[in-house]
């Protein structure tokens, strides 16, 4: 995929640098909670419970409070943005089950304990490139920072898998990759945490992550080309895919951005 030299463009995708916490045969349990627990703190700060919540109520607006709805988090991680969704509903109104599925029984584990109050969630074990259901089984999907851990082929699955399974649409939240996000990453990451897998695994995601290009394009390759590529802040993109049945347009100030 494309690659530009300048300064303010983008760099080649670095896929052959594994992160630590791809590995976690070789890490103490202990310090892989504090990495989830710093994790959770980066995502309320940079605001990826805001974009979630935010795509979640646009996608839903055109349905029934009265409906309950089905939620799925793929690659749930510690659970956080499991617990985000249902404080969303319930501020919202509604009533949902979120399934909170990760491919890793130490995650889950962990996840366990942050969820375990959490009357909404349900854990889960599976792998997000093969979907453990039915078509049209699930409202909404959601995965959160899944797709930079993947090489292009495993992430074009999950969006494919995804667009298999959803009633009403999905959300993919991650990174955008650049010259300036990278170097702007290393140093945030330096004041919000000290965990050495936060700020090791932190800037090497920005290089394996993708440009909005890219994420459009692999979209298309999985069938869900009609999805929306949204830019955010501090170097995070969203891509929300709305099922063809639900005829609910995005709104003026909402298109796509390329």
């Amino acid at each position: 995929m494309g690659n530009n030299g300048s300064w303010f463009g983008t760099l080649p995708r670095v896929w052959e640098r594994q992160e630590l916490m791809d590995d976690l045969s070789c890490l103490p349990i202990e310090e892989v909670e504090t990495a989830l627990h710093d994790l959770e703190r980066v995502n309320r700060i940079f605001g990826n419970w805001k974009l979630l919540t935010r795509h979640l109520s646009l996608l839903t607006r055109s349905v029934s409070r009265r409906r309950e709805l089905v939620l799925a988090d793929l690659g749930t991680g510690g659970g956080d943005l499991s617990a985000v969704a249902a404080r969303w509903a319930a501020d919202s109104g509604r009533t949902v089950r979120v399934l909170a599925m990760d491919r890793s029984e130490e995650i889950l584990d962990l996840a366990a304990r942050r969820l375990r109050n959490v009357e909404q969630a349900c854990l889960l074990r599976g792998d997000a490139t093969r979907l453990p259901f039915p078509d049209r089984s699930i409202d909404i999907l959601f995965c959160s920072q899944v797709l930079h851990h993947l090489p292009d082929t495993a992430a074009i699955s999950v969006m494919s898998e995804m667009t298999r399974v959803c009633r009403i649409g999905w959300i993919v939240s991650d990174l955008r990759r650049g010259r300036i996000a990278h170097k702007a990453t290393q140093m945030a990451l330096r004041l919000v945490s000290r965990n050495r897998l936060i700020r090791y695994d932190g800037p090497l995601s920005i290089l394996r992550s993708f440009t909005l290009k890219e994420y459009r394009q692999m979209a298309a390759a999985a069938g869900a080309g009609t999805a929306t590529i949204r830019k955010h802040l501090f170097f995070r993109a969203a891509i929300i895919y709305r099922h063809p049945g639900d005829e609910l347009t995005p709104p003026e100030g909402d298109q796509d951005q390329r």
